[in-house]
């Protein structure tokens, strides 16, 4: 069998991608709670959410009450001395494009590697299905057993 290959429209237009150096990051400082989804209440009326056990801030009297709180012993609340600051996008429409771009190039790279070997597929005969070829393809086989029943030899007293 011969082998074509299809193609859908113009070729796509390569994306750009979002370099970390050019985009616009802040450093924000980092603090976990052993509670994955909770929330902690600032004495001034403020809340911190700790979504997936992890609070960016970069508001200095947060800074200095947590860690007071963590030098206090707090039970859940933490730092990772190898994760005390992070960098994160001012624009988060930036963030989540280098996201799904990110996510994009991981595709193409998956779907164009030539060790992802997905085999070839042999298409067999097409049968197309009528009324008197539903009981050979049902039963599984060309037996001809489904033909000797029809509802027509079928008598009701």
């Amino acid at each position: 069998m011969a082998e074509t290959s299809m193609t859908m429209g113009p070729p796509a237009t390569p994306i750009q991608p979002v370099v970390m150096s050019t985009a616009k990051t802040k450093t924000k400082a980092l603090f976990f709670c052993s509670i994955p989804y909770s929330n902690y209440v600032f004495p001034n009326g403020k809340y911190a959410y700790f979504i997936d056990g992890k609070f960016v801030t970069d508001i200095v009297s947060e800074i200095e009450h947590l860690e007071n709180e963590i030098a206090n012993g707090h039970p859940c609340i933490f730092v990772k001395e190898a994760e005390r600051t992070v960098e994160v996008f001012a624009d988060p429409i930036v963030a989540l494009r280098a996201k799904i771009e990110k996510e994009i190039r991981a595709e193409m790279a998956a779907a164009t590697n030539p060790e992802n070997d997905m085999g070839k597929s042999v298409q067999g005969p097409l049968t197309m299905a009528n009324s008197s070829t539903v009981g050979e393809l049902t039963a599984g086989g060309n037996s001809g057993a489904a033909k000797t029943f029809s509802p027509g030899n079928i008598k009701i007293k």
